[in-house]
This record gives C-alpha cells, sequence and structure tokens, in this order.
C-alpha cells in the first residue's frame, strides 16, 4: 500500500519551487494538473538499480516522479524545454 497516496504527492510539491535547466516552477492551488500515472522506475543506487514504485504527476508542463514510499522527488522535468 502506498505512503504518499497521490494527493499526498501533489500536496507534497505545493509551493516547494524547482528547476530545470532555466525554467522554475512552484506548484501552487491554481496550478492545472494533468492525469496522474503510477509505474515502476528502476534506480541506480550505490552500484545496484532498486525498482521503485512511483507517481509521475504532470502540473502545467512539468513531469514530477515522486517515489509512493518515500515521497521523495525523484525527477522534476520541464517537458516543455526538452
Amino acid at each position: 500500500e502506498d505512503v504518499f497516496t497521490e494527493e499526498l504527492a501533489k500536496e507534497s510539491l505545493i509551493g516547494r519551487e524547482f528547476s530545470y535547466k532555466r525554467s522554475i516552477f512552484t506548484p501552487g492551488a491554481g496550478s492545472y494538473w494533468y492525469d496522474t500515472q503510477k509505474m515502476i522506475v528502476p534506480l541506480t543506487r550505490s552500484g545496484r538499480i532498486e525498482l521503485r514504485v512511483c507517481w509521475i504527476l504532470f502540473p502545467e508542463t512539468w513531469e514530477f516522479v515522486v517515489d509512493t514510499q518515500t515521497g521523495e522527488v525523484l525527477s522534476a522535468v520541464d517537458v516543455s524545454s526538452l
């Protein structure tokens, strides 16, 4: 079972500033959120591959990957700047 629900994952991003390349974004209460996805994401940590169940959140033009167990933001990317 997820420790961080979809709602908790979204709430954990609100008011925090994220940057990617030259873009800066602070998700807020008025941000538009596209449909959330849930995925298994492979991470390499200390030379080992870990599989994490993550929320993929899409506020505005950004994509966030948030671990469902720890709430850790694994990735924050402005997809409009790719």
